[in-house]
C-alpha cells in the first residue's frame, strides 16, 4: 500500500506536469525559513468574497511582458512535501519569441524516477511524461511504468482564438494551450480567484505577491473529472497559491502552493514551492533549444481539437448569455 501511495504521488507530479496543472500535494509543516528567504506562508490574508482588480492586473501585465520578451532562460527548482515524503526536483525553462518554449525537469522518489518535457518550436507543442522504476545497483536497468506523449498544433489553436478575442475565457483557453510560463499564469487565473495582493521585499528585491484561492466551480469540475481517483488526488489539492512577481522585471520568480493547516487559526503550510533562479532575460538563444525528436515508434495523442472545442464552448456560452437589446 505504501508503494501504491508513492507511485500515486509521483504520477500526479509527472503526469500533470507539476505546477503546470495548478495541482499540488498535502504535506507536513516545513522547516523554518533561512534568513533572507521568503517567509513560509503560515498565515493567509483574509479571503475576499470577490476578485481583486489589482491582483488580476498584475498577473495579466506580467503575462503580456512574457509574450513581449525576446527570450527567457532560467533554472527551475521544486520542493514538495507529500505526507511523510519530501523531495525536490530541478530542471530548466527556456522561451523565445514566437511562442517557442522548453520546460523540462526530473524528480526521484524512492526507487521511482519521473521526467517531464514540454517543447514548442512555435508551431507544434510536444509533451512527454515518463515514470520509471529504477533497478538496484549501478548497472541495473530502469523499467518504464508509465509514458504519456501528446502534441498540440498551436497555430490552429491561435487561429481559432483570433475569432473570439472579445471572449476572455476563450482567450485564456488558448493561452493555456500554447504552453510555457504564460500558460501557467493563464491556468492560475482560470482556476483561482485572485483575491489579494501585497508588497514584499526579499534580499533587497521588491515583489508584488498575488494570492489566489480555488474557484469552487473549477475545483468541483476538476474533481468530477477524476472519477475514482478524486478521493486520492483531491486531498492533495492546495487551498491557496501565492505568486511572487519581481516589481522591476514583472517576472514570476516564485510560486508557493499552500494547504490549510488550522481552520480555527486560519494558518497554512507550503506544500509545493517552485522557484526560478539564474534568470537571464532577452539574451541570445540557439534555435536548437526548441527542437524535439519523438521516440522511435511513438504515438502522440493530439490534443488540438480539445482546446479548439474549449474555445468554441466559451464563445457559445458568452453568446448565449449576452443581454438581448
Amino acid at each position: 500500500m505504501k508503494k501504491l501511495s508513492i507511485f500515486t504521488f509521483l504520477g500526479v507530479l509527472i503526469l500533470t506536469g507539476g505546477f503546470r496543472a495548478v495541482s499540488a500535494w498535502q504535506g507536513t509543516q516545513t522547516q523554518a525559513p533561512q534568513e533572507g528567504s521568503p517567509t513560509p506562508d503560515q498565515s493567509a490574508q483574509p479571503l475576499a468574497s470577490k476578485e481583486n482588480d489589482e491582483a488580476i492586473e498584475i498577473l495579466r501585465s506580467a503575462q503580456d511582458r512574457l509574450f513581449q520578451r525576446e527570450s527567457v532562460r532560467a533554472t527551475i527548482s521544486q520542493r514538495v512535501s507529500l505526507g511523510d515524503y519530501k523531495f525536490a526536483s530541478t530542471g530548466r525553462y527556456v522561451s523565445g519569441a514566437g511562442f517557442r518554449s522548453r520546460l523540462e525537469y526530473r524528480v526521484e522518489l524512492g526507487d521511482l524516477q519521473g521526467t517531464f518535457l514540454e517543447v514548442c518550436d512555435g508551431q507544434i507543442l510536444h509533451t512527454r511524461r515518463v515514470v520509471e522504476q529504477i533497478g538496484a545497483g549501478s548497472l541495473a536497468a530502469t523499467s518504464v511504468l508509465e509514458t504519456q506523449l501528446s502534441r498540440r498544433d498551436i497555430e490552429k489553436i491561435l487561429r481559432e482564438a483570433r475569432n473570439h478575442l472579445d471572449v476572455p475565457k476563450a482567450v485564456q483557453a488558448a493561452e493555456i494551450g500554447i504552453g510555457g510560463l504564460p500558460a501557467v499564469l493563464a491556468s492560475i487565473e482560470r482556476s483561482m480567484i485572485l483575491d489579494a495582493v501585497r508588497e514584499e521585499t526579499v534580499d533587497g528585491a521588491s515583489y508584488d505577491v498575488v494570492q489566489g484561492r480555488w474557484d469552487p466551480a473549477r475545483q468541483e469540475s476538476l474533481l468530477g473529472g477524476l472519477g475514482a481517483f478524486a478521493g486520492q488526488i483531491g486531498q492533495f489539492l492546495p487551498d491557496l497559491v501565492r505568486v511572487y512577481f519581481n516589481r522591476e522585471t514583472q517576472f514570476p520568480e516564485r510560486f508557493i502552493y499552500l494547504k490549510l493547516a488550522s481552520e480555527e487559526r486560519q494558518t497554512y503550510r507550503p506544500i509545493l514551492k517552485v522557484e526560478f533562479t539564474d534568470i537571464q532575460l532577452d539574451q541570445p538563444i540557439g534555435v536548437g533549444e526548441f527542437s524535439y525528436i519523438a521516440p522511435p515508434g511513438a504515438e502522440e495523442v493530439d490534443e488540438t481539437m480539445s482546446f479548439i472545442q474549449m474555445i468554441q464552448q466559451f464563445a457559445d456560452e458568452q453568446k448565449n448569455t449576452a443581454p438581448v437589446d
